[in-house]
């Protein structure tokens, strides 16, 4: 229909200029879902898995740009006669304005395009990043030079297999090189089968000829298992045995049991090690500890553990407060001295207890660089030696108590006090 007094051209126009109106609310909605599916965390669209999101996603973004495509064509056909004009007169204001905007259309096509197809993003608004993954798993699944495959079996509409969907989702859109492949069992019993599955929610990790189950749906069980998948060859943890070192075999106070249950999550063997019979650090040491020696360490022993740090090799040394080791003939070659004092912090520690310094100042390192704060009880400090060594370049403190603490050298005072010159800032 037309007005009565309208132009068979103005009636065209009308029409033209009602689908140019109905193309841009049809791009916009149908690109606006796809950004929406492709950003929002996965647990939010309980609706559809990921896997569909990303199929519907790419549906959607594929018809709002056939319909930013159609947008264009009935601007130009809109723009006619200023089109014609600027052709005409390519010195026109009127005719380059028309040029520019549809550049920006074409512009904004294109970009959107680019963006959405190469570069995914998503946010976490949940005050806790409920939908992210730490960064250590991140940089595991970032620094992966193969892909790693995971088949996900699972009961369609269970939560907690849901649930690990979503979890793993995260990885794949963290890295490229994570494929999943989530498998209904209740519709593949005999690929279950294959696999010797016999539990919803387990996962088959897979890089080249090397695979591990789990069952385990947290995320360190996940990120644990693609390092296992990953790593040539397991490496080894030495704790050092035979000075009165703190034992991982130990459950009582001093027992570090959990944190041979942690190294051996990220997939590390951990091992006893006996300098005194052994006389060198074994090859396929990744990282050396001393926990803590209440004795000393033999001649032999320290050249010993000198000479796998100069060749490169890793070392966590731990002094113990009023023990009588030696520990200060390893790292004083190496440029660090430990007092023997006690660190008293009155501005910053637990409970009001002095001996307990609350550390809130890490400078700058990749070791620290997550932390907030962390305590550390009955502790010795640390200086770097007047001259260094030769061969070691510089070294880094990786934490650093409040301006108010000292080094308190009369550790069986019944009144700590600052004293000077005995004791330091």
């Amino acid at each position: 229909m037309s007005a009565p007094n309208m132009s068979p051209e103005d009636a065209r126009l009308s029409v033209v200029d009602k689908l140019n109106l109905a193309f841009g609310l049809v791009a916009i909605v149908l690109l606006a879902g796809a950004l929406g599916l492709t950003t929002l965390p996965p647990k939010t669209l309980s609706f559809i898995t990921p896997e569909r999101a990303a199929s519907v996603a790419g549906w959607l973004r594929m018809g709002g740009l056939v319909a930013m495509g159609l947008y264009v064509i009935t601007l130009a056909l809109l723009k006619e006669r200023e089109i014609t004009w600027f052709i005409k007169n390519r010195n026109t204001h009127s005719g380059f304005n028309i040029a520019v905007q549809v550049a920006a259309v074409i512009g904004i096509l294109s970009a959107v395009n680019y963006f959405g197809t190469r570069h995914h993003f998503r946010i976490d608004l949940t005050e806790n990043k409920a939908y992210s993954l730490s960064e250590q798993s991140i940089k595991v699944v970032k620094d992966l030079k193969e892909p790693v495959t995971v088949e996900l079996f699972v009961r369609k509409g269970d939560p907690q297999s849901t649930n690990l969907e979503t979890l793993w989702s995260q990885y794949a859109y963290a890295s490229d090189n994570v494929k999943i492949e989530v498998i209904d069992i209740d519709r593949n019993p005999t690929r279950a089968k294959r696999n010797k599955i016999t539990a919803y929610g387990s996962s088959v990790i897979s890089r080249g000829t090397q695979t591990t189950t789990i069952t385990g749906a947290q995320e360190q069980d996940l990120t644990s298992a693609i390092i296992k998948v990953t790593r040539d060859g397991q490496k080894t943890v030495y704790f050092t045995v035979g000075h009165g070192e703190a034992s991982y075999e130990k459950f009582d106070k001093d027992g570090v049991t959990q944190l041979k249950d942690a190294i051996e999550k990220q997939m590390y063997k951990v091992d006893q090690l006996a300098l005194f019979r052994t006389g060198k650090v074994p090859s396929d040491a990744s990282v050396v500890v001393v926990l803590g020696p209440t004795k000393p360490f033999s001649p032999k022993e320290l050249e010993a553990l000198k000479g796998y740090i100069r060749n490169g090799g890793r070392a966590i040394v731990c002094a113990a407060l009023q023990s009588e080791d030696n520990l200060n003939e390893l790292t004083k070659t190496f440029g660090i001295e430990i007092r023997k004092d006690l660190v008293i912090d009155p501005a910053a520690n637990l409970f009001g207890d002095l001996a307990v310094p609350v550390v809130q100042r890490f400078p700058y390192h990749a070791i620290t660089q997550s932390l907030q704060a962390a305590y550390f009880p009955a502790s010795r400090s640390l200086v770097k030696t007047k001259v260094l060594p030769s061969g070691v370049s510089s070294i880094s403190p990786l934490v650093e108590t409040s301006g108010e603490a000292w080094s308190e050298t009369d550790i069986k005072a019944r009144t700590l006090s600052f004293d000077p010159p005995k004791d330091t800032k």
